[in-house]
């Protein structure tokens, strides 16, 4: 089961190499690109430390399930 979602999800994805395109395209300078990512970077190194402690807490599978959702919901 964990294969199956976890493929599932994979496919979904995409690369964010891709966001880093669609900003340019969407009229950022080229020199903002970068610092998008380092936002980007910076916000999901920010909320791993949290997350990881409530898997620990309340198990993987529930915190897993609220980052596919949040994951489903942005898109």
């Amino acid at each position: 089961m964990f294969l199956l979602l976890s493929t599932l999800f994979t496919l979904g994805s995409f690369s964010y190499s891709f966001l880093l395109i669609y900003a340019r395209q969407f009229g950022f300078e080229v020199i903002v690109v970068p610092v998008l990512y380092l936002i980007f970077t910076v916000f999901t190194a920010l909320f791993s430390y949290p997350f990881g402690k409530l898997a620990d807490r309340i198990q993987r599978k529930p915190v897993m399930l609220i980052s596919y959702w949040f994951w489903g919901t942005s898109v």
